[in-house]
């Protein structure tokens, strides 16, 4: 009998840059980087099950910005729901999170069937002039009867950052 056990991790990459594709990486290049450096300790290597998600957020202008989300992993249904925050440094390892603005919502269904399969999804968000982050849900169902659901805290500078979460599938 094969036990799963799944393991999450979240990195997160801040990275400059004055436009998608220029200066910053893509979310391409970042998730090619995240897979061969974490899952090469892996028996099975890159080939490992998994799910990545890849947020990359950027300003377009004082009350709009826009999340390139590259999803990867077995799916049939995904979702998102953004929310705008302003993050307070309270201290070294301490944060508040204020709700800013207006939850903004995604839903795909159908995703794909491959064992492997990436989605990319852009979202035009509403953000305030004291949006300095994002609470992304990310739900997803990948044909089990249990539904997968995780919160991903990225940074909005105005400036491309890129966040990356992964969960981990390993068998024993």
């Amino acid at each position: 009998m094969m036990k799963t056990n799944l393991f999450m991790f979240a990195i997160i990459l801040s990275v400059a840059g004055t436009a998608f594709g220029q200066t910053s990486p893509t979310t391409e290049e970042a998730y090619n980087k995240w897979r061969d450096e974490s899952l090469r300790s892996y028996p099975n290597g890159v080939n490992t099950p998994h799910y990545c998600l890849i947020a990359k957020t950027q300003k377009i202008d004082d009350t709009t910005a826009r999340i390139e989300f590259l999803v990867v992993g077995k799916l049939e249904q995904l979702a998102f729901h953004v929310q705008p925050l302003k993050i307070d440094k309270l201290s070294d390892k301490e944060f508040r999170e204020v709700e800013v603005g207006k939850i903004s919502d995604s839903q795909i269904q159908g995703v794909n069937s491959e064992s492997a399969g990436r989605v990319i999804l852009e979202m035009i968000v509403p953000v305030t002039a004291d949006t300095n982050g994002f609470r992304i849900v990310w739900k997803l169902k990948d044909g089990s009867s249990q539904e997968k659901r995780n919160t991903l805290t990225t940074w909005y500078k105005g400036d491309p950052d890129i966040s990356i979460m992964s969960m981990v599938h390993q068998g024993r």
